[in-house]
């Protein structure tokens, strides 16, 4: 074999090298972006199994009934035929009597559109 084939060998054989070793390169970044694809969708597929148990565990207390009644009351603010609903007014809220005697008076006439656009703008003239 003379000089000028050892070289060509030689480069042939660092060619193949190269293309091994970009292949190899490849083929590992599959790898981790498969592993990172895996590791997401187990953390999702957990999150989904959970969502999953706690539905099951709600349809079962529904059809069972189990705390409907309690869950109707006071989630839904819902009242039974027979209870006294009681309804807490703030301090300081008027009366529908006194709110009822002040509309049966003069009704005020509405400003005129300048006072309300000052007030918009400016504050009240006050």
């Amino acid at each position: 074999m003379s000089r000028y084939g050892v070289r060509i060998f030689w480069a042939v054989v660092v060619i193949l090298a190269l293309v091994a070793l970009t292949s190899i390169a490849r083929r590992v970044a599959t790898v981790q972006r498969l592993e990172r694809e895996q590791a997401t969708a187990t953390v999702a597929y957990g999150q989904m199994d959970a969502t999953y148990v706690y539905l099951q565990t709600q349809i079962a207390r529904v059809t069972e009934g189990v705390d409907l009644d309690s869950q109707i009351r006071e989630e839904l603010g819902m009242a039974q035929e027979g209870d006294e609903v009681i309804i807490p007014v703030p301090v300081g809220t008027p009366h529908p009597e006194t709110t009822q005697a002040a509309a049966a008076g003069t009704p005020t006439p509405p400003p005129p559109p300048w006072k309300v656009w000052w007030q918009l703008f400016f504050g009240p003239l006050e």
